[in-house]
């Protein structure tokens, strides 16, 4: 559990509580990710973490310290590996993106032993927009090259089992705490769905109401496959910022009061948005965020 009492009276206090809390986070992450880019004879690394956890900053901290150590870091998504969207498998009437059961692991474990065999190797790409395989590319791994497989599905024993026979590490990014804002409690998930209702709104034009009716779906898979397995990650991540209820909260709170009281998940907006009510008057602009933060990624 994380505690942050603080009132922020003017911008400066602002932008000096978001320095410290990222100064730090910072710090930790780079001590993490070279402890992993200088496992020995590391061949690949398998970056896994539920919606809204930090993946993109994670992979850019990544290839930053790979790139340091004198190797070449070459980032594969494994959304790329998704069957055609009409081979997919169909939960409640919805395409299930997040079952391994969406993903080619035939393809998937071809190509990764051929490019850590360092044979040439043709990987496909993924049109969201259409749902099928947009085309492919040729790959030929060198000895220089560290492979970072990203996605919700490199925590899949289905997905890790592929790499057995190669050396390679696990990393797992997420929020792990829950966190009391002046006294008001979010959940780790709470967090994370704040996050994404933002996210979902500023970079794909959704309503919350779309992002709350696939959360359900969304956390089901999370506790069903992903968390029981983040045990096998020897390096996690927590992505949790004491500072950002109080950056979320002016995007949030306009989004959640848009909700209708006749959609299904109306009780759980206006409980989300009476949180974020309770914690007013302490807003920190995003201005204030460096350059290199991970909260970019959530608010641009």
């Amino acid at each position: 559990m994380v505690c942050v009492h603080r009132k922020i009276r003017t911008p400066e206090q602002g932008a000096e509580f978001v320095r410290l809390c990222d100064r730090n986070f910072e710090y930790r992450l780079a001590h993490l990710v070279h402890d992993v880019v200088h496992t020995e004879k590391l061949e690949s690394i398998l970056l896994s973490g539920p919606t809204c956890a930090g993946k993109t900053t994670a992979a850019r901290k990544l290839i930053e310290e790979i790139t340091s150590a004198g190797k070449v870091a070459k980032v594969f998504s494994i959304d790329d590996f998704y069957l055609n969207r009409s081979e997919m498998p169909v939960v409640n009437g919805r395409v299930d993106y997040d079952s391994v059961a969406a993903i080619d692991l035939s393809l998937l474990g071809r190509c990764v032993d051929r490019m850590l065999r360092e044979l040439p190797t043709t990987l496909p790409r993924f049109d969201f927009v259409s749902g099928t395989r947009s085309g492919s590319y040729d790959y030929t791994c060198t000895p220089d090259d560290i492979l970072v497989f990203e996605g919700i599905q490199a925590v899949y024993p289905e997905v890790t089992a592929l790499f057995s026979g190669y050396v390679h590490e696990r990393v797992f990014i997420s929020v792990m705490d829950d966190i009391t804002v002046n006294g008001v409690l979010f959940t780790a998930n709470e967090v994370r769905l704040a996050r994404r209702i933002v996210r979902d709104y500023r970079f794909r034009a959704a309503a919350p109401e779309k992002t709350l009716e696939m959360w359900a779906g969304v956390r089901e898979n999370e506790d069903a496959n992903i968390f029981p397995n983040v045990g096998g990650c020897r390096y996690i991540i927590n992505s949790l910022q004491p500072y950002e209820l109080f950056m979320l909260g002016q995007f949030a709170v306009p989004l959640l009061e848009a909700v209708p009281s006749s959609d299904p998940h109306a009780e759980e907006a206006q409980a989300l948005l009476m949180k974020f009510r309770a914690i007013a008057g302490n807003d920190i602009d995003p201005s204030c965020l460096p350059e290199n933060s991970v909260y970019h990624e959530f608010l641009g």
